[in-house]
Protein backbone atom coordinates (compact mmCIF):
# COMPACT_ATOMS: atom_id res chain seq x y z
CA UNK A 1 0.00 0.00 0.00
CA UNK A 2 1.55 3.63 -0.38
CA UNK A 3 0.00 5.16 1.87
CA UNK A 4 -1.84 3.76 5.33
CA UNK A 5 -5.69 2.81 5.02
CA UNK A 6 -8.00 4.89 7.73
CA UNK A 7 -10.47 2.12 8.68
CA UNK A 8 -13.48 2.75 11.14
CA UNK A 9 -13.81 -0.46 13.22
CA UNK A 10 -17.60 -0.79 15.24
CA UNK A 11 -17.73 -2.52 18.30
CA UNK A 12 -20.98 -4.01 18.42
CA UNK A 13 -21.90 -3.41 22.28
CA UNK A 14 -19.32 -3.50 24.96
CA UNK A 15 -16.58 -0.90 25.63
CA UNK A 16 -12.81 -1.11 24.29
CA UNK A 17 -10.54 -1.55 25.82
CA UNK A 18 -12.62 -5.01 26.95
CA UNK A 19 -12.56 -4.34 30.55
CA UNK A 20 -15.65 -5.82 30.71
CA UNK A 21 -15.05 -9.24 28.68
CA UNK A 22 -16.09 -10.30 25.21
CA UNK A 23 -14.25 -12.00 22.44
CA UNK A 24 -15.19 -9.51 19.90
CA UNK A 25 -14.20 -6.93 21.64
CA UNK A 26 -11.01 -8.85 22.26
CA UNK A 27 -10.36 -9.50 19.07
CA UNK A 28 -10.68 -5.97 17.78
CA UNK A 29 -8.67 -4.43 20.45
CA UNK A 30 -5.60 -7.19 19.89
CA UNK A 31 -5.69 -7.07 15.83
CA UNK A 32 -5.77 -3.20 15.43
CA UNK A 33 -2.79 -3.48 18.26
CA UNK A 34 -0.48 -5.62 15.45
CA UNK A 35 -1.68 -3.93 12.29
CA UNK A 36 0.97 -2.80 9.87
CA UNK A 37 -0.48 -0.61 7.01
CA UNK A 38 -3.68 1.07 8.60
CA UNK A 39 -4.83 3.77 10.64
CA UNK A 40 -7.16 2.46 12.71
CA UNK A 41 -10.34 4.37 14.69
CA UNK A 42 -11.67 1.93 17.13
CA UNK A 43 -15.27 3.14 18.09
CA UNK A 44 -16.98 1.50 21.43
CA UNK A 45 -19.54 3.07 24.20
CA UNK A 46 -19.89 2.54 27.74
CA UNK A 47 -21.43 3.12 30.60
CA UNK A 48 -18.55 4.22 32.81
CA UNK A 49 -15.21 6.25 32.39
CA UNK A 50 -12.60 3.85 31.57
CA UNK A 51 -9.16 4.59 30.78
CA UNK A 52 -8.03 4.76 26.91
CA UNK A 53 -4.62 4.00 25.54
CA UNK A 54 -2.66 6.74 24.64
CA UNK A 55 -3.33 7.33 20.55
CA UNK A 56 -0.45 6.21 18.05
CA UNK A 57 0.21 7.07 14.67
CA UNK A 58 -2.06 3.88 13.73
CA UNK A 59 -4.54 3.68 16.45
CA UNK A 60 -6.85 5.80 18.31
CA UNK A 61 -9.28 4.69 20.67
CA UNK A 62 -13.14 6.61 20.80
CA UNK A 63 -15.22 5.12 23.37
CA UNK A 64 -18.66 7.10 24.07
CA UNK A 65 -19.40 7.04 28.09
CA UNK A 66 -23.11 6.84 27.94
CA UNK A 67 -25.90 6.91 30.60
CA UNK A 68 -26.90 3.30 31.67
CA UNK A 69 -30.80 4.05 30.91
CA UNK A 70 -29.50 5.55 27.54
CA UNK A 71 -27.63 1.85 27.29
CA UNK A 72 -30.95 0.39 28.14
CA UNK A 73 -33.03 2.03 25.63
CA UNK A 74 -30.67 1.65 23.10
CA UNK A 75 -30.57 -2.36 23.64
CA UNK A 76 -34.38 -2.43 23.49
CA UNK A 77 -34.80 -0.63 20.21
CA UNK A 78 -31.89 -3.09 19.18
CA UNK A 79 -34.54 -5.60 20.11
CA UNK A 80 -36.86 -3.90 18.00
CA UNK A 81 -34.16 -3.68 15.33
CA UNK A 82 -33.58 -7.17 15.15
CA UNK A 83 -37.36 -7.41 14.29
CA UNK A 84 -37.42 -5.42 11.23
CA UNK A 85 -37.37 -1.64 12.71
CA UNK A 86 -34.22 -1.35 11.16
CA UNK A 87 -33.97 2.33 11.58
CA UNK A 88 -33.77 2.56 15.07
CA UNK A 89 -30.76 0.12 15.03
CA UNK A 90 -27.80 1.86 17.27
CA UNK A 91 -29.54 5.28 17.11
CA UNK A 92 -27.66 6.91 19.91
CA UNK A 93 -24.08 5.12 18.98
CA UNK A 94 -24.33 6.36 14.89
CA UNK A 95 -25.19 10.07 16.11
CA UNK A 96 -22.93 10.22 18.50
CA UNK A 97 -20.05 9.02 15.86
CA UNK A 98 -21.70 11.71 13.15
CA UNK A 99 -21.17 14.54 16.27
CA UNK A 100 -17.93 13.68 17.80
CA UNK A 101 -15.51 12.03 14.99
CA UNK A 102 -14.78 14.12 11.88
CA UNK A 103 -13.54 11.26 9.30
CA UNK A 104 -13.35 10.02 6.31
CA UNK A 105 -12.48 6.65 5.94
CA UNK A 106 -11.38 4.38 3.11
CA UNK A 107 -13.13 1.77 4.87
CA UNK A 108 -15.83 0.74 7.87
CA UNK A 109 -15.40 -2.44 9.43
CA UNK A 110 -18.60 -3.33 11.31
CA UNK A 111 -18.81 -6.20 13.71
CA UNK A 112 -22.20 -7.93 13.40
CA UNK A 113 -24.23 -4.94 13.69
CA UNK A 114 -25.88 -5.45 10.62
CA UNK A 115 -28.80 -3.43 10.52
CA UNK A 116 -26.79 -0.14 10.78
CA UNK A 117 -25.43 -0.54 7.40
CA UNK A 118 -27.64 1.64 5.51
CA UNK A 119 -27.17 4.31 7.96
CA UNK A 120 -23.56 3.69 7.85
CA UNK A 121 -23.50 3.68 4.25
CA UNK A 122 -24.83 7.32 4.19
CA UNK A 123 -22.81 8.58 6.94
CA UNK A 124 -19.60 7.51 4.71
CA UNK A 125 -20.79 7.44 0.87
CA UNK A 126 -17.37 6.54 -0.69
CA UNK A 127 -16.37 4.14 2.06
CA UNK A 128 -16.16 0.28 1.64
CA UNK A 129 -18.53 -2.03 3.53
CA UNK A 130 -17.24 -5.02 5.50
CA UNK A 131 -19.75 -6.82 7.53
CA UNK A 132 -17.76 -9.07 9.83
CA UNK A 133 -20.10 -11.69 11.50
CA UNK A 134 -19.09 -13.48 14.39
CA UNK A 135 -22.45 -15.57 15.43
CA UNK A 136 -25.78 -16.40 13.12
CA UNK A 137 -27.46 -13.03 13.04
CA UNK A 138 -28.46 -13.14 9.53
CA UNK A 139 -30.74 -16.58 10.01
CA UNK A 140 -32.31 -14.94 13.46
CA UNK A 141 -35.59 -14.42 12.40
CA UNK A 142 -37.47 -16.51 9.30
CA UNK A 143 -39.29 -13.43 8.09
CA UNK A 144 -36.67 -11.16 7.52
CA UNK A 145 -34.45 -13.28 5.19
CA UNK A 146 -35.46 -10.47 2.20
CA UNK A 147 -34.07 -7.74 4.42
CA UNK A 148 -31.01 -10.03 5.36
CA UNK A 149 -30.00 -10.73 1.91
CA UNK A 150 -30.65 -6.69 1.43
CA UNK A 151 -27.99 -6.05 4.31
CA UNK A 152 -25.79 -8.61 2.18
CA UNK A 153 -25.80 -7.15 -0.75
CA UNK A 154 -25.42 -3.92 0.61
CA UNK A 155 -21.78 -4.66 1.60
CA UNK A 156 -18.55 -5.32 0.22
CA UNK A 157 -17.36 -7.80 1.76
CA UNK A 158 -18.21 -10.08 4.61
CA UNK A 159 -15.66 -11.87 6.78
CA UNK A 160 -16.83 -15.00 8.73
CA UNK A 161 -15.69 -16.22 11.77
CA UNK A 162 -15.13 -20.13 10.71
CA UNK A 163 -16.05 -21.92 7.67
CA UNK A 164 -19.64 -23.06 9.76
CA UNK A 165 -21.11 -19.23 9.31
CA UNK A 166 -19.77 -19.00 5.49
CA UNK A 167 -21.47 -22.12 4.84
CA UNK A 168 -24.94 -20.92 6.60
CA UNK A 169 -24.51 -17.81 4.43
CA UNK A 170 -24.08 -19.84 0.85
CA UNK A 171 -26.17 -21.93 1.52
CA UNK A 172 -29.17 -19.58 2.44
CA UNK A 173 -28.60 -16.84 0.42
CA UNK A 174 -27.73 -15.81 -3.18
CA UNK A 175 -24.37 -14.63 -2.88
CA UNK A 176 -20.94 -15.00 -4.78
CA UNK A 177 -18.32 -17.10 -2.73
CA UNK A 178 -15.85 -14.50 -3.54
CA UNK A 179 -17.54 -12.75 -1.41
CA UNK A 180 -16.83 -13.95 2.26
CA UNK A 181 -13.68 -14.48 3.57
CA UNK A 182 -13.17 -16.74 6.33
CA UNK A 183 -11.01 -15.54 9.00
CA UNK A 184 -10.73 -17.42 12.55
CA UNK A 185 -10.48 -15.87 15.38
CA UNK A 186 -6.81 -15.73 17.35
CA UNK A 187 -5.14 -15.71 20.99
CA UNK A 188 -2.32 -13.42 22.44
CA UNK A 189 0.28 -16.20 22.93
CA UNK A 190 2.51 -13.74 24.52
CA UNK A 191 -0.46 -13.63 27.12
CA UNK A 192 -1.71 -17.32 26.99
CA UNK A 193 1.44 -19.59 27.69
CA UNK A 194 2.69 -22.33 29.92
CA UNK A 195 3.21 -21.01 33.15
CA UNK A 196 5.25 -22.95 36.15
CA UNK A 197 3.08 -24.71 38.36
CA UNK A 198 5.41 -22.87 41.23
CA UNK A 199 4.21 -19.27 40.38
CA UNK A 200 2.82 -17.30 43.19
CA UNK A 201 -0.36 -16.57 40.81
CA UNK A 202 -1.28 -20.21 40.67
CA UNK A 203 -0.92 -20.60 44.22
CA UNK A 204 -2.94 -17.83 44.98
CA UNK A 205 -6.07 -19.05 42.55
CA UNK A 206 -5.78 -22.47 44.28
CA UNK A 207 -5.40 -21.03 47.67
CA UNK A 208 -8.48 -18.61 46.75
CA UNK A 209 -10.47 -22.09 44.82
CA UNK A 210 -9.62 -23.84 47.52
CA UNK A 211 -7.71 -26.13 45.73
CA UNK A 212 -6.14 -29.32 47.31
CA UNK A 213 -2.65 -30.21 46.15
CA UNK A 214 -3.59 -33.60 44.71
CA UNK A 215 -6.63 -32.37 43.24
CA UNK A 216 -7.22 -32.34 39.66
CA UNK A 217 -8.90 -28.93 38.03
CA UNK A 218 -11.73 -29.67 35.48
CA UNK A 219 -12.06 -25.98 34.32
CA UNK A 220 -15.52 -24.10 32.14
CA UNK A 221 -15.10 -21.04 30.75
CA UNK A 222 -17.52 -18.59 29.62
CA UNK A 223 -21.18 -17.52 29.82
CA UNK A 224 -23.27 -19.32 32.04
CA UNK A 225 -26.02 -19.73 30.01
CA UNK A 226 -27.89 -22.54 28.53
CA UNK A 227 -26.97 -22.53 24.97
CA UNK A 228 -22.94 -23.04 26.24
CA UNK A 229 -24.37 -26.43 28.05
CA UNK A 230 -22.83 -26.12 31.70
CA UNK A 231 -25.83 -28.20 32.79
CA UNK A 232 -24.66 -30.59 30.82
CA UNK A 233 -21.53 -30.38 31.80
CA UNK A 234 -22.69 -30.70 36.30
CA UNK A 235 -24.62 -34.41 34.82
CA UNK A 236 -21.57 -35.89 33.37
CA UNK A 237 -19.26 -33.92 36.56
CA UNK A 238 -21.47 -35.79 38.78
CA UNK A 239 -21.13 -39.29 37.29
CA UNK A 240 -17.09 -38.72 37.11
CA UNK A 241 -16.76 -37.56 40.80
CA UNK A 242 -18.97 -40.79 41.95
CA UNK A 243 -16.13 -42.83 40.15
CA UNK A 244 -12.80 -40.79 40.58
CA UNK A 245 -11.30 -38.93 43.87
CA UNK A 246 -9.22 -36.10 44.06
CA UNK A 247 -11.16 -33.61 41.38
CA UNK A 248 -12.90 -30.15 41.80
CA UNK A 249 -15.15 -28.30 38.85
CA UNK A 250 -13.89 -25.14 38.48
CA UNK A 251 -16.89 -22.78 36.57
CA UNK A 252 -15.37 -19.55 35.56
CA UNK A 253 -17.92 -16.68 33.82
CA UNK A 254 -21.56 -14.98 34.66
CA UNK A 255 -25.20 -14.72 33.01
CA UNK A 256 -23.69 -12.08 30.54
CA UNK A 257 -20.14 -10.42 31.03
CA UNK A 258 -18.74 -8.07 33.64
CA UNK A 259 -21.35 -6.84 35.83
CA UNK A 260 -23.87 -9.24 35.26
CA UNK A 261 -25.98 -10.15 37.99
CA UNK A 262 -27.53 -13.75 38.96
CA UNK A 263 -29.88 -15.72 36.86
CA UNK A 264 -32.48 -18.29 37.23
CA UNK A 265 -30.41 -20.62 34.80
CA UNK A 266 -27.33 -19.94 37.59
CA UNK A 267 -29.77 -20.92 39.97
CA UNK A 268 -30.68 -23.77 38.17
CA UNK A 269 -27.17 -25.62 37.83
CA UNK A 270 -25.91 -24.27 41.29
CA UNK A 271 -28.90 -26.36 42.57
CA UNK A 272 -28.13 -29.44 40.34
CA UNK A 273 -24.63 -29.22 42.09
CA UNK A 274 -25.72 -29.34 45.24
CA UNK A 275 -25.43 -32.69 46.12
CA UNK A 276 -21.66 -32.38 45.46
CA UNK A 277 -21.25 -28.85 46.10
CA UNK A 278 -17.61 -29.29 47.83
CA UNK A 279 -16.87 -30.22 44.62
CA UNK A 280 -17.84 -27.53 42.43
CA UNK A 281 -16.39 -23.90 42.71
CA UNK A 282 -18.52 -20.87 40.77
CA UNK A 283 -16.06 -17.77 40.14
CA UNK A 284 -18.25 -15.22 38.60
CA UNK A 285 -16.69 -12.94 36.29
CA UNK A 286 -12.70 -13.08 36.15
CA UNK A 287 -10.99 -10.42 33.95
CA UNK A 288 -9.81 -12.05 30.56
CA UNK A 289 -6.07 -11.11 31.85
CA UNK A 290 -6.72 -13.43 34.62
CA UNK A 291 -8.04 -16.24 32.69
CA UNK A 292 -4.28 -17.62 31.97
CA UNK A 293 -3.53 -18.64 35.37
CA UNK A 294 -6.73 -21.04 35.72
CA UNK A 295 -5.90 -22.75 32.57
CA UNK A 296 -2.76 -23.40 34.10
CA UNK A 297 -3.85 -24.81 37.26
CA UNK A 298 -6.21 -27.11 34.82
CA UNK A 299 -6.20 -30.64 34.16
CA UNK A 300 -8.31 -29.91 31.16
CA UNK A 301 -11.29 -27.38 30.18
CA UNK A 302 -14.19 -28.72 28.85
CA UNK A 303 -16.51 -26.08 26.27
CA UNK A 304 -19.92 -27.86 26.42
CA UNK A 305 -21.63 -25.92 23.72
CA UNK A 306 -24.94 -27.30 22.85
CA UNK A 307 -25.99 -24.57 20.13
CA UNK A 308 -23.62 -24.32 16.85
CA UNK A 309 -21.03 -22.54 18.46
CA UNK A 310 -19.67 -20.28 15.75
CA UNK A 311 -15.85 -20.15 16.71
CA UNK A 312 -15.79 -19.75 20.48
CA UNK A 313 -12.09 -18.06 21.88
CA UNK A 314 -11.77 -20.68 25.20
CA UNK A 315 -10.52 -23.46 22.99
CA UNK A 316 -7.48 -21.95 21.21
CA UNK A 317 -6.84 -19.51 24.72
CA UNK A 318 -6.68 -23.06 26.31
CA UNK A 319 -4.83 -24.75 23.97
CA UNK A 320 -2.10 -21.90 23.79
CA UNK A 321 -2.15 -22.09 27.91
CA UNK A 322 -1.01 -25.71 27.69
CA UNK A 323 -4.50 -26.80 28.80
CA UNK A 324 -5.88 -29.54 26.87
CA UNK A 325 -9.49 -29.53 25.22
CA UNK A 326 -12.83 -31.17 25.39
CA UNK A 327 -15.29 -29.49 23.26
CA UNK A 328 -18.48 -30.70 21.50
CA UNK A 329 -18.28 -30.78 17.82
CA UNK A 330 -20.68 -27.96 16.87
CA UNK A 331 -20.61 -24.79 15.19
CA UNK A 332 -16.63 -23.90 14.28
CA UNK A 333 -15.46 -25.97 17.21
CA UNK A 334 -14.10 -28.92 14.97
CA UNK A 335 -11.98 -26.30 12.50
CA UNK A 336 -9.82 -25.73 15.60
CA UNK A 337 -9.70 -28.79 17.39
CA UNK A 338 -8.74 -31.80 15.45
CA UNK A 339 -10.55 -34.96 17.45
CA UNK A 340 -7.65 -37.31 19.62
CA UNK A 341 -4.69 -34.69 17.71
CA UNK A 342 -5.11 -31.26 19.66
CA UNK A 343 -7.87 -31.88 21.97
CA UNK A 344 -11.15 -34.23 21.89
CA UNK A 345 -14.77 -33.95 20.67
CA UNK A 346 -17.93 -34.67 22.57
CA UNK A 347 -21.52 -34.99 20.81
CA UNK A 348 -23.28 -31.97 21.84
CA UNK A 349 -25.60 -31.89 24.79
CA UNK A 350 -24.57 -35.96 25.69
CA UNK A 351 -23.73 -36.27 29.28
CA UNK A 352 -22.90 -39.68 29.37
CA UNK A 353 -20.55 -39.11 26.36
CA UNK A 354 -18.87 -36.30 28.29
CA UNK A 355 -18.47 -38.32 30.96
CA UNK A 356 -16.76 -41.19 29.03
CA UNK A 357 -14.21 -38.66 27.28
CA UNK A 358 -13.36 -37.00 30.66
CA UNK A 359 -12.73 -40.48 32.06
CA UNK A 360 -10.88 -41.48 28.88
CA UNK A 361 -8.26 -38.13 29.90
CA UNK A 362 -8.40 -39.02 33.41
CA UNK A 363 -6.90 -42.21 32.79
CA UNK A 364 -4.67 -41.91 30.18
CA UNK A 365 -2.23 -38.94 31.05
CA UNK A 366 0.31 -39.85 28.27
CA UNK A 367 -2.55 -39.08 26.06
CA UNK A 368 -3.27 -35.98 27.80
CA UNK A 369 0.00 -34.74 27.07
CA UNK A 370 0.85 -35.84 24.07
CA UNK A 371 -3.32 -33.39 23.30
CA UNK A 372 -1.00 -30.45 25.15
CA UNK A 373 1.92 -30.65 23.08
CA UNK A 374 0.14 -30.98 19.71
CA UNK A 375 -2.28 -28.06 20.51
CA UNK A 376 0.33 -25.87 22.04
CA UNK A 377 2.73 -25.93 18.61
CA UNK A 378 -0.51 -26.08 16.27
CA UNK A 379 -2.25 -22.63 17.95
CA UNK A 380 0.93 -21.00 18.32
CA UNK A 381 1.74 -21.49 14.44
CA UNK A 382 -1.71 -20.67 13.54
CA UNK A 383 -3.38 -18.76 15.60
CA UNK A 384 -1.56 -15.19 17.13
CA UNK A 385 -3.27 -11.90 16.82
CA UNK A 386 -0.26 -10.63 14.41
CA UNK A 387 -0.97 -13.33 12.05
CA UNK A 388 -5.22 -12.49 12.11
CA UNK A 389 -4.40 -8.79 11.68
CA UNK A 390 -2.26 -9.64 8.74
CA UNK A 391 -5.19 -11.18 6.98
CA UNK A 392 -7.50 -8.04 7.81
CA UNK A 393 -4.75 -6.27 6.11
CA UNK A 394 -4.83 -8.29 3.12
CA UNK A 395 -8.64 -7.88 2.98
CA UNK A 396 -8.80 -3.99 3.36
CA UNK A 397 -5.63 -3.79 0.36
CA UNK A 398 -7.54 -5.67 -1.61
CA UNK A 399 -11.04 -4.20 -1.54
CA UNK A 400 -9.95 -1.25 -2.75
CA UNK A 401 -7.75 -2.65 -5.58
Amino acid sequence: MTKPLNVIILSPNLPIPPIKGGAIETLIFETTLNYKDVVAHVISQTDEEIALPSDSPHISFHCFETAKVILIVQGLFNKLARKGIFNLFNFFFLSQIRRKINLKPDIVHIHNNLFCISSIKKMYPRAKIILHMHNDFLFEHKYLTRQYKEVIDATDKIITVSNYVKKRILDYYSVSENKIKVIHNGVSTKEFHRIDQNNPSLKEWKIKLSIGPNEKVVLYVGRVCEEKGVECLIQAFKRLVATKNGLKLVIVGSSWFSGSGDSPYIRRIQELSKAISNKVVFTGFVPHNELVSLYNIAYFCVVPSVFQDPFPLVPIESMSSGCPVVASVVGGIPEIVEDNKTGILVEPNNADDLYQKMRYLLDNENIRDTLVNNAFKYVRENYDWSAVAKKYEVVYENILT
